[in-house]
């Protein structure tokens, strides 16, 4: 369990990553409001917002560890909640065929992904991150894969 320092250390930058996903959301909702849907889904909102908000203005170095915290731990277990909101009879209703073309095109794009960013003379590492990039769901899969590939910043 973490010790209250450790808590208190994150909440600033806990708090700035949690105000962009509310406007993130917001933004959303209105969107849904004036059109009839998300053209943006929160997600990619709030990946725009974050780096729109850097782009202009540097958080104090007392947010980076909960800037941190949020784009690593936080980011990957919204990650796997995201794959279980995918309903096994979803899956099942789509068809075998749905299925099995899913798996090949995903499979395909990581294998060519990586294997362009080798060929582009890129190390292996950031191959893989933008083969798992383009296969499988852009940034939300490259910051899940990034930690477990020991990729660096």
């Amino acid at each position: 369990m973490p010790s209250s320092t450790t808590v208190r250390r994150l909440i600033p930058g806990i708090a700035l990553a949690a105000t962009v996903t509310l406007v993130a959301i917001v933004i959303a909702e209105i969107e849904t409001l004036i059109i009839g849907y998300a053209l943006l889904e929160p997600l990619v909102l709030a990946l725009i917002l974050g780096v729109v908000v850097r782009a202009f203005w540097q958080p104090p170095a007392n947010m980076q560890p909960g800037i941190d915290f949020s784009a690593k731990q936080v980011l990957e277990f919204a990650i796997v909640l995201i794959g279980f909101s995918l309903a096994l009879g979803t899956l099942i209703d789509a068809g075998a065929k749905l299925a099995l073309a899913v798996l090949v095109s995903v499979s395909l794009t990581l294998a060519l992904g990586t294997g362009l960013g080798k060929l582009a003379g890129l190390p292996l590492k950031l191959s893989v991150l933008i083969g798992v990039g383009n296969a499988i769901c852009g940034n939300s899969a490259i910051a899940a894969v990034a930690p477990a590939i020991r990729a660096r910043k």
